[in-house]
């Protein structure tokens, strides 16, 4: 029942204008109708009462009865959506009831306060030129009443004069009343167009705010996706007041490379996450990354604890004031490939054998130091432009470049 209610009253005072100045204006024509629906259907059951009982007379139910159909007839105008012709029926009601109360008791009336709402809601339904209308037609309304139902007794220069002055306290509370009514609605239009205003402005700031939330909601959607998908380990990492380098995420791709689950180092510092790195300058060069924002790289670190074991390259970026991004990626096996160069190039320089290599198109790269030395080259000079054929007799010339070279590409070895 509440719930039927609350949603009849919300669909009564529900405003179609979208201009906020008749907007205002059409809410407070809808809650008027409510209040005077409520008022005149009381109205029309006690005088029906009165009437059982013989306290009113039959034209007073009559009247009521009238004054409801009209209010129904302006419910039915507005549920059209034709309140602005609407809004005239609340103000002639009030208008005849008080048009009523001059002609049955004169002027001087308590009934004229019906002519004081007339001016009060043609204010705030309408324009200054049509208060100004209707303040003319109250003026002329109880003068009028006056001398079409009393024109005798006016004649006499006591009712005369009883008339001017009751007629000019009249106007002069009618035109007061209006020009007070009229500041005090002109105040609420201009602090509405100012609430309007604000509101306009606090909306398109919140519309802004909400642009920019969504925009760098979907850059760090686009970031986390780039982090997440690049064939690169990466490590992020936050400086806090204190001094402390808290570790705040990783990619699936430091796990693969780690072989770890890196989410169980989150809320710990660099040194207790991974503890072979104390030793180290590693730690001090991150938080100058975070904290000033220089870049740091290195070409290989090697790391061993109880989990991880592994050379890596290194590059550390600031990505926010005091937040950084370690990425990595794993050098073992270029690191194991350069030792096994070296020890086979330690090899080479040692043999008393000629060693020598060169490239397809038969340019000599490569010399070791028995080579050098038999060819009398120093140990820096140039061997490019020496020629291969110095290695074998002439003799062996066609075996060499015809059978033992395309062999040795073809099979790896020829001897």
């Amino acid at each position: 029942m509440v719930e039927s209610l609350s949603s009849s009253w919300k669909t009564i005072l529900q405003v179609q204008s979208s201009d906020p100045d008749e907007a205002w204006r059409e809410y407070i024509f809808r809650v008027l109708l409510v209040m005077m629906g409520v008022t005149l259907s009381g109205f029309l059951l006690l005088i029906s009462v009165g009437w059982i009982v013989g306290i009113f007379e039959p034209y007073s139910v009559g009247i009521m009865l009238a004054l409801n159909v009209f209010l129904g007839l302006s419910y039915w105008m507005v549920g059209q959506g034709r309140w602005r012709r609407a809004r005239i029926i609340p103000i002639a009601i009030f208008y005849l009831m008080g048009v009523y109360g001059s002609a049955a008791n004169g002027i001087a009336t308590n009934l004229n306060i019906f002519y004081v709402l007339v001016i009060f809601l043609t204010a705030v339904l309408f324009d200054r030129q049509m208060q100004l209308r209707m303040l003319l037609l109250c003026l002329i309304a109880p003068v009028a009443m006056e001398l079409i139902f009393d024109p005798l007794e006016i004649i006499h220069n006591d009712d005369l004069e009883s008339m001017l002055s009751s007629t000019i306290t009249l106007a002069g509370l009618l035109i007061g009343i209006s020009l007070l009514v009229g500041f005090v609605v002109e105040r609420m239009q201009a602090a509405l167009q100012k609430a309007n205003a604000y509101a306009q402005e606090l909306s398109s700031e919140m519309k802004e705010r909400q642009q920019a939330v969504q925009a760098l909601a979907e850059s760090e959607a686009k970031y986390r996706n780039i982090i997440e998908s690049i064939p690169i380990g990466m490590h992020m990492y936050r400086l806090e007041e204190d001094g402390r380098l808290v570790f705040s995420g990783s990619n699936p791709t430091a796990d693969e490379i780690l072989g770890v689950d890196n989410s169980q180092f989150i809320g710990k510092t660099i040194e207790e996450a991974f503890p072979a790195l104390v030793e180290t300058q590693i730690p001090e060069m991150y938080r100058w990354v975070a904290s000033d924002g220089i870049g740091w790289e290195t070409e290989q670190i090697d790391y061993e604890d109880d989990k991880i074991v592994g050379a890596f390259e290194v590059h550390a970026f600031q990505n926010s004031p005091g937040r950084m991004v370690a990425a990595f990626l794993d050098v073992t096996e270029r690191k194991q490939a350069l030792e096994t160069q070296e020890r086979l190039v330690a090899i080479m320089e040692a043999t008393s054998d000629v060693v020598s290599t060169a490239n397809i198109n038969k340019k000599i790269q490569y010399i070791n130091l028995s080579g050098r030395q038999l060819l009398r080259v120093d140990e820096n000079e140039d061997v490019s432009s020496i020629s291969w054929g110095m290695f074998y007799p002439s003799n062996s010339k066609s075996i060499v470049e015809n059978e033992a070279i395309p062999t040795a590409i073809k099979e790896g070895v020829w001897s």
